[in-house]
């Protein structure tokens, strides 16, 4: 039996490279904590972590295994942003100045996600370089936009902007009319992460229990102590937070009324040869294009092409996502045509509407986060910040991402997927123009 599938993780690359054979037990008693995180994922575990640090004493709860959802099983892009647009969105409930505010800690995601990888010198083969490319003369003048604003407001993650044929000192295919290379993203190996920060955390005297999904969490408005049921156990604390993201189900139905689910899909490929890396992707970045439903892809560390895309809202998973990845990957690259697949995984994801995370309070000491969008490995790590600070002490940052409205989806199963299709399709079309 191979290592991920012995383990409990769902077959991928990441489950078969992992470095850490962490095992956190079941909870089978009652106990209390300061705050009590609900979900095993980046989310909850960048909260934990954070949360501990400053001394509090913490419970994580997962259903199932540490980054046993997207967090280990997406693309492993490290971007900055906390979302789309989010200047904007900001700025229209807040003012210009909070916009402002909420473009530069959007830069803070990296910060904060290298800070943690280098204090606790976690293995994940963070590396650095990434890749924008533009496959229509629109796109191509977004990335203009893109590369003029960063070079007035953030100059030092300024990579190059290269055109027409240069883009292939980039990128080697023809495919694109334009790229964009910045220096402060990249990737890494998502699994090793996670796994990484919950060894810290446990190494922080954080408690851990995994396949100890939530059954019923019990709160009042008015700030009184939190309890959280297991099937085998109970916890009470004084804070909650909910970072189940798109695998909360129903333990509370007002957060799944503005979560679109959905689903992306990832390819590896064999091993290729350094000379084939190096006309591919000649700096080793991570790549993808500029359209929401999008490719995204980039070198393993042993060598392998990690393609991933299929980004969908439709709310049902892939069962055999291979054919159309490669199909999408020989396109831009005809020459892996012959390179055999040797893993293919898929996964749900959260998005919300605005393409913004969703983080709040449903009660005075209840707080959430959810719905990247596919963008989260880093933006999670704000979000963790965020609401350690807010349950420390206060945070104006959080309360000026808290009040941003989210659009909710009839909570009907055909109008809720006709939405979703909708909303899905009408970008694809709106982005070939």
């Amino acid at each position: 039996m191979s290592k991920d599938v012995q383990h409990g993780y769902p077959h991928s690359y990441y489950a078969a490279t992992r470095n850490l054979d962490l095992s956190f037990p079941a909870l089978t008693s009652d106990i209390s904590a300061d705050v009590c995180v609900v979900g095993g994922g980046f989310s909850g575990l960048a909260t934990t972590l954070f949360l501990r640090e400053s001394g509090l004493d913490v419970v994580l709860l997962e259903s199932r295994l540490i980054g046993w959802g997207a967090s280990g099983r997406n693309g492993g892009q490290v971007v900055a942003g906390y979302g789309e647009d989010t200047e904007e969105v900001v700025a229209r409930v807040h003012g210009s100045s909070a916009g402002h505010r909420a473009y530069a800690l959007g830069f803070t995601t990296i910060d904060l996600l290298k800070a943690v990888v280098d204090r606790y010198k976690i293995d994940c083969d963070l590396t650095w370089g990434y890749i924008r490319t533009a496959l229509t003369a629109r796109q191509a003048d977004s990335l203009q936009s893109i590369a003029k604003d960063l070079g007035q407001r953030k100059p030092e993650v300024l990579g190059d902007l290269f055109e027409g044929n240069n883009v292939e000192r980039l990128v080697g295919s023809s495919a694109y009319r334009a790229a964009l290379y910045t220096k402060n993203e990249g990737h890494l190996h998502p699994l090793n992460l996670a796994l990484g920060e919950a060894n810290a955390i446990q190494g922080l005297g954080g408690q851990i229990f995994e396949q100890s999904a939530a059954t019923d969490i019990q709160h009042s408005n008015n700030g009184q102590a939190v309890t959280v049921n297991t099937a085998g156990g109970q916890v009470r604390a004084d804070t909650l937070v909910l970072c189940g993201n798109a695998y909360l189900e129903k333990l509370e139905p007002r957060l799944q009324q503005t979560l679109i689910p959905g689903y992306s899909a990832i390819i590896a490929t064999e091993p290729l040869a350094a000379d084939v890396r190096a006309r591919l992707i000649p700096h080793n970045a991570a790549v993808s294009d500029m359209r929401s439903v999008l490719d995204y892809y980039r070198f393993s560390a042993d060598g392998r092409m990690l393609w991933g895309g299929l980004g969908h809202w439709s709310g049902a998973d892939s069962a055999n996502p291979e054919p159309l990845l490669r199909k999408r990957m020989t396109k831009i690259f005809p020459e892996l045509a012959q390179v055999p697949t040797e893993y293919q995984w898929s996964g749900r994801i959260g998005i919300s509407a605005n393409l913004n995370p969703q983080i709040g309070c449903l009660a005075p000491n209840v707080y959430y986060a959810q719905a990247y969008s596919g963008h989260g490995v880093a933006s999670t790590h704000l979000s963790g910040r965020m609401i350690a600070d807010a349950i420390t002490g206060q945070s104006d940052d959080f309360e000026m991402f808290a009040s941003i409205n989210h659009q909710r989806v009839p909570n009907i199963d055909l109008v809720h997927k006709l939405a979703r299709a909708w909303g899905m399709n009408s970008r694809r079309v709106i982005e070939w123009f």
